[in-house]
């Protein structure tokens, strides 16, 4: 089963602010709760090629590597949550008036009868919830320099 969900963000941030952020060493700035283990990466941060691993709710373990990096403008990571999917987790950043508009696009693959059943009946009941939670944690935090706590 394939579920892709788009959604569009708007940051009060210009991209080049907003784009180090989508870092999963920096996302502990400014995502209450969110923690990874750094499996490899040169710089120590977001690059082609960095991989680390997750274990969060509802996914649990979950192992993640950067297929694009074009800064400021498109990010790009395929995670695989372990007996379950692929999802394809792509950031494309605009420029405009009020700062960045940050088109979010996910793609949910389920490989597994578990996967499959995840994709069909949990994803749609929390990512909308996620997705303006993140647009929110983003925007208080580019603005305040602190983490929106829940």
């Amino acid at each position: 089963m394939k579920r892709i969900k788009h959604h569009v963000m708007q940051i009060a941030a210009s991209p080049a602010v907003v784009f180090p952020l989508l870092c999963p060493v920096r996302e502990a700035d400014w995502i209450d709760g969110w923690s990874c283990e750094m499996l490899h990466s040169e710089s120590g941060l977001a690059e082609l090629g960095c991989v680390f691993k997750t274990n969060r709710a509802p996914e649990n373990e979950a192992f993640w590597i950067m297929t694009r990096c074009d800064s400021p403008r498109e990010a790009e990571y395929v995670r695989f949550v372990t007996g379950k999917m692929f999802v394809v987790l792509r950031f494309q950043l605009a420029a405009t008036e009020y700062g960045t508009a940050m088109e979010v696009t996910y793609s949910f693959t389920g490989v597994t009868e578990a996967g499959n059943a995840f994709v069909e009946t949990v994803v749609p009941q929390y990512i909308e919830l996620a997705l303006n939670h993140l647009e929110a944690s983003l925007n208080h935090f580019v603005k305040t320099g602190q983490k929106l706590l829940r």
